[in-house]
């Protein structure tokens, strides 16, 4: 054995006993850094060891790649050899990932991104893969989908996901939270001029202003954008926009339908709404603002009748 296996800190590079220059090969950066200081100093493992006072056989393991040093070890060995570099060189690598667990995973942000009911014809079309290994794959997807509270169903042409019956109590709580919330944020005047837009299913912004008297650009802004109404405009682009209320609109009032609200707002405003035409949410099926017994602007009183109503809503 020669001085530098010993030990000792000069003589040739560092060789094995048997006197053939030792492998370099390393799986970690941490293995291949203290295997590169420690050749420069040329210096032994056990050396390294005396020095730092970490078991050659540790030194060894960690070189070879078969252990990863604690962050105390590794300062050790920082410290005794001058190692250049940082705890962050610890992190082990990513394990590379397969084929099979890339197309798991794009199947999994597909079915989260389809909103809950998507055609495996679809899948296959946005993976770039058959149909058939789509029906291959969901089986893998579902564990990982239930470990997130979703279940799966599929019956060969569509898939469909929903919450696990497991996750429906906190569920129905954090809609609940979620639907005070958003009705604590709706002020006065925001709640009667969606009562009058309920109380007519639709209105222009002119009829608006001419309830409140003044501008109501940035209020129907802030409604639209918080999805309280939706705002439509007909084909030809003539016609300004007409706002209507959204579903979401309807749950914070706690009623399931315009009917719905126009019963709630009847003994405040008396009479009823034009039916002109099946009544729908969210643009299909509206009777235009005006153009029923209910649709002219309300003003003057009935605009403080209106304001009455819809507070009532909250």
């Amino acid at each position: 054995m020669n001085a530098v296996e010993a030990g000792g800190e000069t003589g040739a590079p560092f060789t094995s006993p048997s006197g053939r220059r030792a492998q370099t090969a390393v799986s970690s950066p941490i293995g291949a850094e203290l295997r590169r200081r420690r050749e420069m100093l040329r210096i032994g493992i056990r050396e390294a060891s005396r020095r730092t006072g970490v078991s050659h056989t540790v030194i060894s393991e960690v070189e070879c790649g078969r252990r990863l040093p604690t962050v105390r070890t590794f300062e050790r060995l920082r410290r005794g050899l001058g190692l250049d570099a940082t705890a962050h060189i610890l992190t082990r690598p990513p394990e590379p990932v397969g084929v099979l667990e890339v197309h798991l995973v794009r199947l999994a942000a597909c079915l989260w991104a389809s909103g809950g009911r998507i055609t495996i014809t679809d899948l296959a079309g946005a993976l770039g893969i058959h149909a058939t290994a789509v029906r291959e794959q969901l089986p893998l997807v579902a564990p990982r989908l239930a470990a997130c509270g979703i279940s799966m169903t599929e019956d060969s042409v569509e898939v469909r996901l929903g919450p696990l019956r497991a996750a429906m109590p906190a569920l129905q709580v954090l809609g609940s939270l979620l639907s005070d919330r958003r009705r604590a944020a709706l002020s006065p005047e925001a709640v009667n001029l969606l009562g009058y837009v309920g109380w007519h299913r639709e209105a222009t912004r002119r009829q608006l202003e001419q309830l409140r008297g003044e501008d109501c650009e940035s209020l129907l802004g802030r409604l639209v954008d918080a999805g309280f109404l939706t705002a439509v405009r007909d084909s030809e682009g003539r016609r300004p926009n007409r706002y209507r209320l959204t579903a979401l609109t309807l749950e914070a009032f706690e009623v399931a339908s315009l009917e719905e609200l126009h019963e709630k707002l009847g003994p405040f405003l008396g009479g009823t709404a034009g039916d002109d035409g099946a009544v729908t949410v969210d643009g299909e099926g509206v009777s235009p603002a005006g153009e029923s017994t209910g649709g002219a602007p309300l003003v003057g009183t009935e605009a403080s009748a209106s304001s009455t109503a819809a507070t009532s809503l909250r």
